[in-house]
């Protein structure tokens, strides 16, 4: 390796270093949602209470009338 050779070498890697620094910068962002083991993705998929229904079965119904003193 001679002189001249380095010498284009280093001139070719600084202006490499100027290019690359010069282009402009592309930032691509991804939203990603965030869950936690244990707690569910949405409140709505895992109600905490039953629904309010009526019961139409003989054994609620009876323990209700038992409940109210009917």
């Amino acid at each position: 390796m001679d002189k001249s050779q380095k010498d284009t070498w280093k001139n070719e890697a600084d202006q490499l270093k100027k290019d690359l620094n010069s282009r402009p910068k592309k930032v691509i962002r991804r939203e990603v949602e965030v869950r936690f083991p244990g707690t569910p993705a949405t409140p709505s998929t895992s109600p905490k209470f039953q629904s309010k229904k009526p019961t139409n079965t003989k054994l609620a119904s009876d323990f209700l009338r038992r409940q109210l003193g009917i």
